[in-house]
């Protein structure tokens, strides 16, 4: 049986490749979303903390330096929150473009994948046809010589 060649398997092996680096991207992307949001929620609780700490300096006694101290912190926390939040949100986007990315990759891969098997089956029908016409052709020859010889 002559061995199935598909011939467009340059172009499916560079499809899956493709898939393969969409897939490390869109993992990659979702890794850097998650430590953002995890950073978020760090800095939320960093501006808790310091609101609490503000919260009880004003109620154990007022202190004007202290408090203003406070609050230009408090300033900057939420400066920083509005900015991640920002950056979190633009992962988010990022992600989600390379997710969808990542599923035309596969469906490329996957076509192409459905056309080599699609290929290879009629290949080997083909083959197989082959293979009974000769033996097929062996038995009618075998049956004409015994035919023949007998007479």
């Amino acid at each position: 049986m002559k061995s199935f060649r598909f011939r467009l398997q340059t172009v499916l092996e560079q499809r899956q490749r493709i898939e393969t680096q969409a897939m490390s991207t869109y993992a990659e992307a979702v890794a850097a979303e998650q430590r953002a949001t995890t950073l978020l929620v760090e800095l939320q609780e960093v501006h808790d903390s310091l609101v609490r700490e503000l919260s009880t300096t004003v109620s154990d006694g007022f202190d004007a330096n202290v408090s203003r101290t406070y609050h230009d912190y408090l300033k900057v926390i939420k400066a920083n929150i509005k900015e991640h939040a920002t950056y979190t949100n633009d992962l988010v986007n990022q992600r989600e473009a390379l997710k969808l990315s990542l599923v035309r990759a596969s469906q490329n891969h996957q076509a192409l994948a459905s056309v080599k098997q699609k290929h290879k089956d009629v290949h080997r029908i083909g083959e197989q046809r082959k293979e009974q016409n000769a033996i097929d052709e062996m038995a009618g020859n075998r049956f004409a010589f015994r035919s023949r010889s007998v007479e």
